[in-house]
């Protein structure tokens, strides 16, 4: 009894060691990705701020847009 319930601890601490490697191994495969990322000048940080850009213009003009017709309809 005292020998299966040592077998069984042993394979779950196994278990537990595993997990924490996978783990450790999952972040540091993002921290490269990251750092690649980086090197490349983020493109994605680049669109996002393009996106940005478009989107207030955008805005402008409807802001503009919205206020040409308020001023025609105080004519």
């Amino acid at each position: 009894m005292a020998m299966e319930d040592e077998k069984e601890e042993k394979k779950e601490e196994e278990e537990v060691v595993e997990k924490e490697e996978e783990e450790e191994e999952e972040e540091e495969e993002e921290e490269e990705e990251d750092d690649e990322e980086e090197e490349e000048g983020t493109p994605t940080e680049m669109e996002e701020e393009e996106e940005e850009e478009e989107e207030e213009e955008e805005e402008e003009e409807e802001d503009n847009e919205d206020k040409n017709k308020e001023e025609e309809v105080e004519e």
